[in-house]
């Protein structure tokens, strides 16, 4: 969901690392971009939430709130399963994480993240 990047990058053999190769469907969920979790965009479809940095209710030093951001990921998916709440995502011109409210976003219909995302 939020790819792991300072394990992978130092030590894994890059056959570790997860891409679009890795399964028909590969739906990332940037929650912690640039710390706990990968900055590029390595799946079909790859979601920023709410700037895929830091979690809003994620609280303490930094490191503590990196880990409760990176987690984030699996319970914003399970929301799209559980209750059926989908958030919106649409196309913008750069990779996570966002710093400024400037999106640049691109021509294109918004999607839904989750369970409910098209692929094809």
């Amino acid at each position: 969901l939020d790819p792991a990047r300072p394990l992978i990058d130092r030590f894994a053999n890059k056959n570790f690392k997860l891409t679009k190769d890795d399964a028909h469907q590969v739906q990332i969920i940037h929650t912690n971009a640039g710390f706990l979790g990968e900055v590029n965009q390595v799946g079909h479809v790859d979601f920023c939430v709410n700037g895929g940095r830091f979690q809003p209710n994620c609280y303490g030093n930094r490191i503590r709130r990196a880990r409760c951001s990176h987690f984030q990921s699996a319970c914003y998916f399970a929301q799209t399963v559980k209750y059926g709440d989908s958030m919106i995502g649409r196309p913008c011109v750069a990779s996570c994480p966002k710093r400024t409210s400037n999106w640049g976003y691109l021509p294109g219909k918004p999607i839904p993240m989750g369970e409910e995302t098209p692929f094809g």
